[in-house]
This record gives C-alpha cells, structure tokens and sequence, in this order.
C-alpha cells in the first residue's frame, strides 16, 4: 500500500484506491497507476 514506504502520505494515498501507486512529493502526495494494474 502506499503506507510501506511513503508513510506519512498514507492518509493522502487512501484516496487513491487500489489501482494506483503513491509518491511522496515534499508535503504532496502524487498518484499514478500501478505496474500492477497496468498489466491487465
């Protein structure tokens, strides 16, 4: 989840759902889509 290893920005990354991977950005949390999910 996005709380593995971008742990202060899990509150932000709840939002983004399971389809998409979190990356911490200073005070922002950015989502894009999972290589996971793009396989499918």
């Amino acid at each position: 989840g996005c709380g593995d290893i971008n742990a202060a920005c899990k509150s932000d990354c709840d939002c983004c759902g399971n389809s998409v991977t979190c990356d911490c950005y200073f005070t922002d949390c950015k989502c894009r889509e999972s290589a996971i999910r793009k396989q499918f």
